[in-house]
């Protein structure tokens, strides 16, 4: 029996979370599930520009 380490047990929980968060809101807006997923994942791998230049 593998025992999790506390930060990874919350890196998991927090998957866990953002999934449920993307299934909800594409059955709520009638999206396609994987496209909205794909495009979180690349907001997040690639934030526009700071405007301010910070």
């Amino acid at each position: 029996m593998t025992s999790t380490t506390p930060r990874l047990r919350r890196w998991r929980e927090a998957s866990q979370a953002v999934q449920e968060a993307i299934t909800a809101h594409a059955a709520a807006t009638q999206a396609n599930r994987y496209a909205l997923e794909q495009d979180v994942k690349k907001a997040v791998r690639h934030p526009p520009a700071d405007p301010a230049g910070e």
